[in-house]
């Protein structure tokens, strides 16, 4: 009797040592049973993820960068490591045909930035992410970069395309004296195709954006505008980090001809993209799981 009743203690011990071990997270920074793993939220719409753990990998699709310019450096981030940008510093991509990041008819960007500030006097402003094609080699179908500020706070330029309207690159410069320069922020980016609007959270909080910055439309507004609706991208093949994609494929006569265009010289971390707008609730659970996974 004493041997049955041991090895089925032995038996339940190993059966849940199993389940506490499938429940580790994922190696490879995929989502995993952790109920509080930020890449199960919304994971089925989650099309691209960089964690930045010691390279610039894509870990939905597991695609690598086509280049990586040996200023780019990894460092210890909010969690794990995060990319260290400097002059000259960035990373290209070559996007397979099958990647959904040519086809977002709304998106959701999150990530930590910790960005420096860039004032009035220093004119070269960076791209932190963009994807090209439309035939335009300076904007393409979506970049996210950092106007110039003397405030001590960030400048934020978002712009993505619609083909075939009036109003086909949207543009948005927002500033906020809550988004501090050179101190890690959180941020998530939405554009709602059903309801035309972009929203900016913080910390997983929503700003109160101004009408004409939030409600997108065809063309301008005063002139009977029309409501944007879904984002058709064109001509997409690649994507940089860390600067623009003109700059990273025309190096020194770009920027002689654009000396406005620059290198991300901060750093990211946890760069998430979705293809549809996240519900406010789910942006303030992303960050609530993000938080509770920090570095310690």
């Amino acid at each position: 009797m004493k041997k049955i009743m041991f090895k089925s203690f032995l038996i339940s011990g190993l059966m849940v040592g199993l389940i506490f071990t499938s429940c580790k997270k994922d190696d490879n920074g995929g989502s995993t049973n952790n109920p509080n793993d930020p890449s199960n939220v919304a994971k089925a719409n989650l099309v691209a993820y960089f964690p930045f753990d010691g390279n610039g990998n894509e870990q939905v699709s597991g695609m690598a960068p086509t280049t990586t310019t040996a200023k780019v450096k990894f460092v210890t981030g909010q969690k794990g490591q995060a990319y260290q940008g400097d002059s000259l510093a960035y990373m290209l991509y070559t996007l397979p045909g099958t990647s959904k990041l040519t086809n977002l008819h709304g998106f959701t960007l999150s990530l930590w930035v910790k960005a420096p500030k860039i004032p009035n006097s220093v004119p070269p402003v960076p791209a932190f992410f963009q994807l090209n094609g439309t035939g335009d080699p300076v904007w393409g179908n979506l970049s996210f970069g950092q106007e110039r500020l003397d405030a001590d706070s960030l400048n934020l330029h978002f712009q993505f395309y619609k083909d075939n309207v009036t109003w086909n690159h949207q543009h948005i410069v927002y500033s906020n004296p809550s988004f501090p320069a050179a101190t890690w922020m959180y941020f998530t980016f939405t554009y709602d195709s059903l309801t035309s609007k972009f929203n900016i959270y913080v910390k997983g909080q929503k700003i109160n954006l101004p009408a004409g910055t939030m409600n997108r439309t065809d063309n301008d507004p005063t002139a009977g505008g029309l409501p944007l609706g879904s984002l058709a991208f064109k001509g997409i093949t690649q994507a940089t980090i860390g600067t623009w994609w003109d700059l990273a494929t025309g190096g020194a006569t770009v920027q002689a001809q654009n000396p406005w265009m620059g290198y991300f010289k901060g750093q990211m971390d946890e760069l998430r993209i979705y293809n549809r707008a996240l519900t406010d609730a789910e942006v303030t659970t992303l960050y609530n799981d993000e938080v509770s996974t920090l570095n310690p």
